[in-house]
């Protein structure tokens, strides 16, 4: 029985990491298309729920105004999260973004 749980758990696992991708997929197209509001529609709910990918792409909206208001301390704390999990453009954003705010 706790060998099913176990496959039970790493199923329903690998399907929401392929539902993600394919999420994610679908934010990426819709914002290269410069459908911006599908784009933002997408990725912030996975930016919510810690996608590293998402947290950047909605902390590059925030700070360059694409399809929201422009916002530098926004756009920092998106990125400041991207990079505690290892997204190193995040990471270099963060610094860039930080030191606009600082001026």
């Amino acid at each position: 029985m706790k060998i099913k749980a176990i496959v039970l758990a790493i199923a329903l696992g690998l399907a929401s990491t392929a539902a993600m991708a394919d999420d994610m997929e679908r934010g990426i197209l819709a914002f290269l298309k410069g459908d911006n509001e599908t784009a933002l529609q997408v990725f912030r709910p996975l930016a919510e729920h810690g996608n590293k990918e998402a947290q950047y792409y909605v902390g590059y909206m925030y700070q360059s105004g694409i399809g929201v208001s422009q916002n530098n301390a926004e756009a920092l704390r998106w990125y400041e999260l991207a990079a505690k999990q290892g997204h190193d453009s995040a990471s270099v954003q963060a610094k860039v973004v930080s030191r606009t705010l600082k001026n």
